[in-house]
């Protein structure tokens, strides 16, 4: 196995540096600033490079992405061969609508949306302790599930740092300064096909008056399973412009079986 594609969950809750005695913010805060980071990401065109790997860290295949963002929060996808063949799209609605939540892949959520409220009660359904604002003591106490430590050389927030959380539930990493995600880690369960999920994003871009990640990474059981990375965002996309993005292609074809695997697994986890 490619020990660079490996990632070490167990004993994370145990990274906490000197850092750890400075304030910390209230995780409902956290999560507030998260979906309001969102609220520029209303329509748009982003395009991307979707790289599938082995095991052993090798790619297995690569496919094109374009995903559609509409201002009522359907999201259609359409996959792309090298040649340019549609093989495969996707739609889902992720806020907008009651019941959005259920089912949603949580990179939606560190990506695009945009109600607090939606944001929190999907990601405590998924086991992530926070503690709403309403419930919060005066004066402020720390949260025990809520300490900084370091992930990558930056000195982050992390939600859920206990070995329960990280075992049975979620954990949320956001940088300290700019609250911006930098990793979710999902307890295997049932929904997660049984196995640990990872999603790590990194090097953030501004685009008109949003950021949006250049490299979304997945991680299977500790091992690199997907990456996902911006070729092009388009914000404010509207009406027939943004239609004639996400109309189905001129030539279509079908994904081979081994695409299609990966592509099941993409649109249940990811999309």
């Amino acid at each position: 196995m490619n020990l660079r594609t490996r990632v070490t969950l167990t004993g994370i809750g145990c990274l906490a540096s000197a850092t750890a005695a400075a304030y910390v913010p209230p995780s409902f805060h956290v999560l507030k600033n998260l979906a309001r980071k969102h609220v520029q990401l209303e329509s748009g065109v982003f395009r991307h490079t979707v790289s599938f790997f082995r095991k052993n860290g090798e790619i297995a295949k690569s496919v094109n992405e374009t995903l559609i963002l509409r201002e009522s929060g359907l999201v259609t996808v359409r996959v792309l061969d090298e040649a340019g063949t549609e093989i495969a799209r996707h739609d889902r609605r992720i806020h907008g609508s009651k019941g959005t939540e259920v089912g949603r892949p949580v990179s939606y959520d560190l990506l695009f949306v945009r109600g607090a409220e939606s944001l929190e009660t999907h990601l405590k359904s998924l086991g992530l302790p926070v503690r709403p604002e309403a419930e919060m003591p005066l004066p402020y106490v720390s949260e025990p599930e809520t300490i900084m430590s370091r992930f990558e050389n930056r000195v982050a927030i992390v939600i859920g740092q206990s070995p329960e959380t990280l075992a049975k539930g979620m954990q949320l990493w956001v940088e300290k300064d700019s609250l911006l995600p930098l990793r979710a880690v999902l307890a295997a369960r049932e929904a997660t096909g049984n196995e640990a999920l990872e999603y790590r994003l990194s090097g953030y871009q501004v685009y008109k008056s949003a950021l949006y990640p250049r490299t979304l990474r997945i991680f299977r059981n500790e091992v690199l399973w997907a990456r996902v990375e911006t070729q092009d965002v388009k914000l404010d996309v509207k009406g027939a412009a943004l239609e004639s993005a996400a109309a189905p292609a001129k030539s279509s074809g079908e994904p081979d079986s081994s695409t299609r695997n990966f592509l099941d697994d993409y649109f249940k986890y990811v999309r």
